[in-house]
């Protein structure tokens, strides 16, 4: 998307122009942004490190959260 480099607040803005969820293994974000007044849900994925064969671990953990996530609420999945 051409976005690399760019912060978190104007990240999440952004994303929320774009899509309904913003998906990240960021675990300070929930701490640094304000996600409530943001038209997206933020799902935030704990694991100890974003690989692929990391993360596909977590997959079930990830679509039972996408399922039930709604704008403006942040959901944290993982260890």
């Amino acid at each position: 998307m051409g976005w690399a480099g760019i912060k978190n607040g104007q990240l999440l803005q952004r994303a929320a122009s774009e899509f309904d969820c913003f998906l990240t293994t960021d675990k300070n974000l929930q701490f640094q942004q304000q996600v409530a007044g943001l038209p997206i849900a933020v799902l935030v994925v704990h694991a100890v490190d974003n690989s692929f064969e990391t993360l596909v671990l977590q997959i079930e953990s990830i679509r039972d959260a996408l399922k039930s996530i709604g704008k403006n609420e942040l959901k944290v999945v993982g260890a």
